[in-house]
């Protein structure tokens, strides 16, 4: 009986205290990893209080008071398109957010950027991929408080794919590669930030694990495979923890959204 009150208590503590929310793998196997977790179903709005079952994805939902289950799945469904980012005519981190801004809510954490001696305006062009085909110029003056002619809420049709044929997320992933900014998925927008800043956001999803529950391996193996340095048995921030209540086991994991989603890929996989 107090193990259960204490397993309900700490559940209840997570979820009200929750105020928030790079990837070693190519970027091809990112974008289908995140294709096929789309699909899978792991990112719809589910009762809490069910369970995930043997042989399908993982359940699993964002804790952060100012993003919804859906909001997430929405945003993810945008990362996951085509991307229609140009690749010759932005060069800037300014004008890769003016241009994300046309498709999905996006901040630029200035304060970060800041505090590491890093612009707005800094050079991403070391990261572009050749598309020949795009002849647009580039401009380095707007700046990403300023509204976009075309902006995401007004998109009338679905965005057009770059002939390097990465999702939108894939082609951030690759433009932001050894820039020491990292791309979150906080409060309801995409949030490009230091790597440092993404690490402190204290990004929490949980995880319907019943299905796993054998598994007392799982958060050794999860904290050594998946991005290592991070995990605070090595000095990092980002954490783990397993509780159980009357029905659910739950997985409770507290780092940066790209390292979320290769957590959502393998449970998944190792569930099927």
């Amino acid at each position: 009986m107090h193990m259960t009150f204490w397993s309900r208590s700490i559940v209840a503590s997570v979820l009200a205290a929750l105020v928030s929310l790079s990837f070693t793998a190519t970027v091809n196997s990112q974008d289908r990893s995140i294709s096929q977790l789309l699909k899978s179903g792991s990112f719809q709005a589910v009762d809490h209080s069910k369970q995930s079952e043997r042989g399908k994805p993982i359940l699993s939902f964002p804790c952060d008071p100012l993003m919804s289950v859906e909001q997430e799945r929405q945003l993810l469904e945008t990362l996951s398109k085509p991307s229609p980012l140009k690749a010759n005519a932005i060069t800037t981190l300014n004008s890769l957010a003016q241009a994300l801004s046309e498709h999905c809510p996006v901040v630029i954490d200035r304060r970060s950027l800041d505090e590491y001696g890093m612009r707005i305006d800094m050079d991403l062009s070391k990261n572009l991929l050749l598309d020949n085909t795009s002849k647009e110029p580039v401009s380095n003056e707007q700046s990403v408080d300023q509204p976009a002619s075309n902006q995401w809420w007004a998109a009338a049709s679905e965005p057009t794919s770059n002939d390097h044929g990465l999702s939108l997320l894939g082609d951030l992933v690759q433009r932001l590669d050894g820039s020491d900014l990292e791309i979150v998925l906080y409060h309801s927008r995409v949030v490009i930030t230091t790597i440092e800043a993404a690490e402190e956001l204290n990004i929490v999803r949980m995880y319907e694990i019943s299905p796993l529950k054998g598994l007392d391996s799982l958060v050794d193996t999860i904290t050594q495979t998946f991005d290592p340095d991070r995990w605070e048995i090595l000095g990092g921030q980002a954490m783990m923890r397993r509780i159980s209540t009357d029905q659910n086991d739950w997985l409770i994991v507290s780092a940066p959204t790209m390292t979320q989603l290769k957590v959502q890929a393998f449970l998944n996989r190792i569930n099927q």
